[in-house]
């Protein structure tokens, strides 16, 4: 991901990269990816098909069942403050890879309209650099919150009106 994505450029690290990753394919008793163009690129590497399982991320719906009524999503907004505003979420990591700093820009630009909130949700190396584009725009219509554990995350994702899910540019 880090080299389709253009983090790493380095011709020889590359190379290193694609000899591990190679070795890893051909030694490991088995493969588990979480997405189907993984397990494309990995047989299209020559790895035995069998050798590769597709086990996607899934959904407990039943955590959803008591978070989506109106009154549950009407104190959470209370509770963190969203009142009224239109509010789009980030909830994951805040890696390289998942290019939040989208997110910001959008903020930057509608930094004076108070009609929008964007709540980032989660932990990761990028987030320090996050907060610091925040603090250094002034960005009152950005918070940023810290991890949520997974019981409670339905019930503030059924506070957002919008949910946000970007992802640096490569295949």
């Amino acid at each position: 991901a880090p080299v389709a994505c253009g983090v790493v450029k380095n011709r020889l690290l590359i190379r290193l990269a694609h000899w591990l990753e190679m070795f890893c394919y051909r030694t490991a008793a088995h493969i588990v990816v979480l997405g189907s163009s993984a397990r494309d690129n990995i047989i299209a590497k020559g790895i035995d098909p069998d050798k590769v399982s597709l086990i996607t991320n899934g959904v407990d719906f039943s955590l959803f069942n008591s978070a989506t009524d109106e009154a549950k999503r009407a104190e959470v907004r209370t509770r963190y403050g969203f009142e009224d505003r239109f509010v789009a979420m980030y909830m994951g990591a805040h890696g390289a890879y998942n290019a939040l700093g989208t997110i910001i820009d959008a903020a930057i630009i509608l930094k004076d309209d108070p009609r929008f909130l964007f709540v980032f949700v989660g932990d990761g190396d990028e987030k320090p650099r996050l907060q610091q584009r925040v603090a250094v725009h002034g960005l009152a219509n950005v918070l940023m919150l810290n991890p949520v554990p997974r019981l409670e995350s339905a019930a503030l994702l059924s506070a957002a009106d919008a949910f946000l899910l970007p992802n640096r540019k490569g295949d």
